[in-house]
């Protein structure tokens, strides 16, 4: 019987080739496909485990820390410690660190915006007299602000032999230091910087940050300055050494037609001796403008970047030359008097939009510069009040971060490096001014210990506390578990808001900000692995269910067709004397053999898969399943023996020839239809639902560094999907027409052309077809809109993937009936 059926096979050598052919493709795309799934959900677990922990796993807050656009929109601002009232006491912080599974419990407290030592710098002297004109500047990278702080004029007035340098100067009156022989001298505007307390071995081995410079002493310099100050104490501080200061000097230089000779002659004027500075007279104030009549040239007009030059809290004194470069300079005025002087902000009065932008307003300025969240001045400052401070920031040292920036960066709600705010188009960078205010979150530039802190701030000066869990490798569900231990255990200490942070990621929020534009920030989107997880597992589920459908469906479709098409032969066997048992395992070895084939060589290719490391282990789980349903849905099929009847409603009464045809050979194309809804609802569905889940996953950055992980692996999907569709329509529009050889030559034979005959068969095709291909898109849209919560683009996606879909089928069937009837015509 085996030969016989070899024999049988090799005689019918397109069909066998064809069977062969289909069932290798679903042997191999199969289980390649379910395995793709497989490693989807692998991937996207692998990686929630290894990216999803951040530097610490829960974040401790006093319990009205949460903001209100926190509560509306579920993500946080990337440094919440702009503002902080604090709330959790020393006592607290020591209890949550001896808690046993707790690693780190790093605490921090907010003080608030202090600026530092602050310094003149000054101008190279001219080489004849000039005019020397100077304001500064700061920028947010998008807009100048003019600071109505440090601005000054000086003429410097040639007089040889006077004091070192030949000149005496008149200067803007009201100056607040002046001297003899002094060189054109402004005074730098002050610059703030967020300070905050901190617990030294804990910080370090959180951050991984070197802090050791809080154990400095106080520099020889700083001693000399403070030794007759009466602060009640003296707080060590260090500060970030990579910072940048936004601040650009304006400068208006001319050269002024005046001689020696007549700096004498003015001197004489106001009855001083030639020795003797300009601003020993009484009438000093209003020389300057009598010195507005002289004539000038050359004037020029240049800006000077003075960003490298500032740093938080110290930086050396400089001097500027005509040619651009600078030096050291050892004559200047320095003074700590504003050190006392610091400002608390509290939070963007956000306005929520659509899709979750918020709108920011302005809502004052500070020394010319725009503010957009409400400021608060506490302390005093020594230079405008006679009073003793209760307190000095004393720079020891400094920090940097460049090392571990996107370490840092990468952790959700840090507090040492954000991610850059950009404009929404442009991409241009936005950054934060020298001013306490601005709608950016400012880093940590200076660093004091937090009893320090206490000492500032009060008995509970604490604002947040990191905390990082114990013996956690991965971010899976036992680490999940032994969080929420934890937050149990945190929860018994004091009355908090406790967050976990572990599985959150960064999520792009649009701002609406008044005198800049549209910005993206990047803020934290809490629970972001858990959001991911789920929606990627509602993915795979419906996607490998609905493939395996398709499969089983096709392969069904194609025995029942080769069924159909076997039954001449197999009459005509029965008429010979063959029995219906020996006619059953006749056909039953004659697809057997090539099944075989198809799953040897399906074997062979899926092996070498195998060691390419192309798939995992469950696609020959998948593969010995498909296999098996080959075989009982092959030997099922062999089992009908009966001549197909074709059942219908009286089809006379329908008026065309195609419609008469379409009603009578309605159960041989039934099977052929139902496969084709499930495979325009698959091919629709996965591309909507990818998009989708981008959208559910992908406003955070773990979520899109996911999707693109994936997105190979579902193309794959669709490949082996829009396949499967293009060979159901292959394979019933080409049976269905071998079966109906004797009419289609019966047409021919009465007269019809061939046009006419092409023509009637694409109706009919086509009248099953639009009608699957809507069916299916109409299932996919509704499953979306059940399972998600789509927008209208989904919409728009499937009605664009149906469209192109159907157009490529209808092509597919054009070519088929086409060339199927030039077979017939031949034969």
């Amino acid at each position: 019987m085996i030969r016989l059926s070899w024999q049988s096979v090799k005689n019918k050598t397109r069909s066998s080739f064809l069977l062969f052919g289909s069932l290798l493709a679903i042997f191999v795309a199969g289980p390649i496909s379910i395995a793709t799934l497989f490693d989807i959900q692998t991937e996207v677990k692998g990686n929630i485990e290894s990216h999803a922990r951040g530097t610490y796993d829960i974040l401790v807050r006093p319990k009205d820390a949460q903001t209100e656009v926190e509560k509306e929109i579920g993500k946080v601002e990337e440094n919440y410690l702009n503002y902080g009232d604090g709330g959790i006491t020393l006592q607290q912080w020591e209890q949550m660190k001896d808690l046993e599974e707790v690693e780190i419990a790093a605490p921090v407290a907010s003080l608030g915006y202090f600026t530092g030592d602050n310094k003149t710098f000054s101008f190279e002297f001219p080489t004849s007299s000039s005019y020397l004109k100077l304001y500064f500047k700061t920028s947010d990278g998008i807009n100048d602000y003019r600071i109505t702080q440090g601005s000054s004029y000086y003429y410097m007035l040639k007089q040889n032999g006077y004091y070192t340098d030949d000149f005496d100067f008149i200067r803007k009156p009201g100056a607040e230091s002046i001297y003899e022989g002094m060189r054109p001298e402004f005074t730098l505007p002050y610059t703030y910087y967020l300070t905050v307390g901190v617990d030294r071995e804990q910080e370090e081995k959180l951050t991984g940050l070197d802090l050791s410079a809080m154990d400095n002493s106080i520099t020889q310099e700083y001693e000399q300055l403070i030794a007759h100050d009466n602060a009640d104490t003296h707080i060590p501080l260090i500060y970030l050494e990579n910072a940048f200061t936004p601040l650009t000097a304006h400068v208006t230089k001319a050269i002024l037609d005046w001689s020696s000779a007549q700096t004498i002659q003015l001197k004489k004027e106001l009855g001083l001796p030639e020795g003797q500075a300009f601003f020993f007279s009484d009438q000093y104030d209003h020389l300057s403008k009598r010195m507005q009549e002289v004539a000038y040239t050359d004037k020029e007009e240049f800006e000077i970047d003075l960003s490298n030059h500032i740093l938080p809290f110290y930086y050396k004194p400089f001097k500027y030359h005509y040619d651009g470069t600078f030096s050291e300079s050892f004559n200047y005025l320095s003074g700590l008097s504003e050190t006392p002087l610091f400002y608390r902000t509290h939070p963007i009065d956000y306005t929520i939009l659509e899709q979750d932008a918020l709108k920011v307003v302005q809502v004052g300025k500070h020394t010319g510069v725009p503010t957009y969240r409400e400021i608060e001045k506490v302390g005093k400052s020594t230079r405008l009040e006679a009073t003793d401070p209760p307190f000095r920031l004393v720079p020891v040292g400094t920090f940097t971060t460049k090392e571990f920036q996107q370490t840092l960066a990468a952790s959700p709600l840090g507090m040492y490096q954000q991610s850059p705010t950009t404009t929404l188009h442009e991409g241009k960078n936005v950054r934060e001014t020298i001013t306490p205010g601005s709608f950016i979150s400012s880093p940590a530039y200076g660093i004091i210990d937090l009893e320090d802190a206490a000492y500032i701030k009060g008995d509970s000066p604490i604002d947040a506390i990191r905390v990082k869990v114990s013996d956690i490798s991965a971010y899976n569900q036992a680490a999940i578990d032994k969080i929420r231990r934890t937050v149990g255990h945190i929860s018994e200490i004091g009355d908090f808001h406790i967050t976990v942070v572990a599985g959150a990621s960064h999520s792009p929020v649009t701002l609406d900000v008044e005198g800049i534009g549209k910005v993206e920030q990047m803020w934290t989107t809490l629970g972001a692995a858990t959001t991911i997880a789920e929606g990627w597992n509602t993915t795979n589920i419906l996607i490998a269910s609905m493939f395996s459908m398709i499969s089983i469906l096709y392969i069904m479709n194609h025995f029942l067709f080769r069924n159909r098409t076997q039954l001449e032969e197999r009459q005509l066997l029965y008429d010979i004397g063959w029995t219906k048992k020996a006619i059953q395992r006749f056909h039953l070895s004659e697809s057997g053999l090539v099944a075989s084939l198809a799953c040897l060589f399906g074997g062979i290719i899926l092996l070498i898969c195998y060691f390419l490391q192309f798939i995992q282990p469950v696609a020959w789980v998948a593969f010995s399943l498909f296999v098996l349903c080959t075989f009982i849905i092959m030997l099922g099929c062999s089992k009908r023996f009966k001549k197909q009847k074709h059942r219908t409603w009286n089809s006379n009464k329908l008026k065309r020839v195609w419609m008469r045809n379409l009603a009578f050979y309605k159960n041989l194309i039934s099977l052929s239809f139902l496969q084709l809804v499930f495979v325009t609802l698959l091919v629709n569905f996965v591309p909507a639902v990818l998009y989708v889940t981008n959208q559910t996953t992908g406003e955070t950055h773990l979520g899109t560094y996911i999707n693109e992980l994936v997105f190979l692996l579902m193309m794959i999907i669709l490949g082996a999907t829009f396949y499967v569709a293009l060979t159901t329509i292959m394979e019933s529009i080409s049976s269905t027409l071998l079966l109906r050889r004797d009419e289609i030559i019966t047409l021919r034979d009465i007269g019809w052309r061939s046009k006419d005959v092409r023509l009637t068969i694409m109706k009919e095709s086509l009248a099953w077809m639009l009608p699957a291909f809507m069916l299916g898109m109409t299932c996919s849209i509704t499953l979306l809109f059940v399972l998600f919560t789509p927008s209208i683009n989904v919409v728009y996606i499937s009605l664009i993937t149906s469209g192109c879909f159907s157009l490529i089928s209808v092509g597919v069937a054009y070519v088929i009936v086409k060339q199927t009837l030039k077979q017939i015509a031949t034969s």
